[in-house]
């Protein structure tokens, strides 16, 4: 059922700089994506990222795989998983893929990385909370706390401290296995 979320634009704009510490090369590409602009990881990372970092945006959207052979200058693509594992065209301009909106397994991340020649990042986090972690390569590794981002207690109670909220807290709906301090 939905619900209003609100966000305040200082929080969107602060998300943006923590993705760009993350992900520095972001700041060097243009933006093309596949999700729609009215969810809010595609309001997020193809209309506020590229707006508040001065980015180049491609549009229109990325409806198909096949659209890919139309982004022809050096880019990131934000796409979901199921996007990028049915891409099967031309794509050198892609220099960076940021995948979110599910979890990019092992098995499908050796597959986008077969396909584009460059491993997939990945980012978690949820309307509410924006993003909480990443990976460098999704499919491998765990997740490692964003900036600014820290556990409060015991990890597997999902309650996190975090700069994107208006308390400066939240609390999350997903099980959490803790590796290490900033590692689930």
């Amino acid at each position: 059922k939905p619900k209003p979320v609100r966000k305040i634009v200082r929080l969107l704009d602060r998300e943006a700089e923590m993705v760009s510490e993350i992900f520095p090369d972001l700041r060097r590409l243009a933006v093309a994506s596949s999700v729609d602009p009215l969810h809010l990881y595609g309001l997020t990372f193809t209309v506020w990222v590229p707006m508040a970092l001065g980015l180049t945006r491609i549009v229109p959207r990325l409806e198909v795989p096949e659209d890919l052979a139309s982004v022809t200058v050096p880019s990131a693509i934000i796409s979901s998983p199921t996007f990028l594992l049915d891409a099967a065209v031309p794509h050198d301009a892609v220099r960076f893929i940021l995948s979110a909106g599910g979890k990019l397994g092992s098995e499908a991340g050796a597959r986008v990385k077969e396909i584009f020649g460059i491993p997939a990042s990945g980012i978690y986090g949820s309307t509410e909370t924006g993003v909480v972690a990443f990976t460098r390569e999704a499919g491998r590794g765990d997740a490692e706390l964003a900036p600014g981002v820290s556990f409060i207690g015991d990890p597997r109670d999902g309650r996190i401290r975090t700069p994107l909220t208006e308390t400066g807290e939240a609390s999350l709906d997903d099980r959490i296995e803790p590796i290490g301090p900033r590692t689930f």
